[in-house]
C-alpha cells in the first residue's frame, strides 16, 4: 500500500506495541510516511519487529503466504478494499477495522474478524488469533473459499440459474 496520511500504519504500529504476543508486522508499500512510521516504530521500541519491505507486485501472493494474519486498519485508496480479497485468496484470515464494505468482505468470526478502531481493539483480536492457531488455519480455509464464491463464474451461475428459475414464473 501506500504509506500515506490516514492509511492506519500508525494504528497498526500502535496496536503492535501492545501486544501480548510477540509478533512481527510487516508492511508492504512504500510513500511520503514511511521516514515518519519508522521513527514511530523506534519510539515504541520495537524496530526489530517491524519489516519493511517496500512496494511488491508480481511477489505479493507470496508475502501473503509467509504472514499469519493480514491486518487491514484503514482503507487505502480505493474503498473496493481490495487488500482484503488478495489476503483471502492467499487463505490469510483478515482483521479489519469496522469500515465501510468491510462487512461485505469479511464475516467475523467465519473468514476473519472485524474489529474497531482503536489500538486495544485492533491488540485484543491479533492476540486471541495468534493463541489460536487452528481458528487462525480455518478462517483462513473459510477466507479463501468466500473469495472463489465472489468471482465472477459462481456469481454468473448463480444469476443464470435465478433468471431460469423466474422465466418459468413468467410464463
Amino acid at each position: 500500500g501506500k504509506l500515506a496520511a490516514g492509511r492506519g500504519f500508525e494504528l497498526l504500529l500502535e496496536a503492535a506495541a501492545i501486544l501480548e504476543t510477540h509478533a512481527h508486522v510487516v508492511v508492504v508499500g512504500h510513500g511520503e510516511r514511511q521516514p515518519d512510521l519508522q521513527a514511530l516504530a523506534s519510539v515504541l521500541e520495537m524496530t526489530d519487529r517491524v519489516h519493511w519491505v517496500g512496494y511488491r507486485d508480481e511477489s505479493l501472493p507470496d508475502l501473503y503466504a509467509s504472514m499469519n494474519i493480514y491486518v487491514f486498519p484503514a482503507p487505502g485508496s480505493d474503498w473496493g478494499h481490495r487488500a482484503i480479497s488478495e489476503a483471502q485468496a492467499c487463505g490469510k484470515p483478515v482483521i479489519a477495522a469496522r469500515w465501510p464494505g468491510v462487512e461485505d468482505l469479511i464475516d467475523d468470526g467465519i473468514t476473519g474478524r472485524i474489529t474497531g478502531r482503536t489500538r486495544r481493539d485492533l491488540a485484543a483480536d491479533i492476540d486471541q488469533l495468534f493463541a489460536a492457531p487452528e481458528t487462525v488455519r480455518c478462517l483462513g480455509e473459510a477466507a479463501a473459499l468466500a473469495v472463489k464464491l465472489r468471482r465472477l463464474p459462481p456469481i454468473g451461475s448463480d444469476l443464470s440459474r435465478f433468471l431460469k428459475g423466474a422465466a418459468t414464473l413468467w410464463r
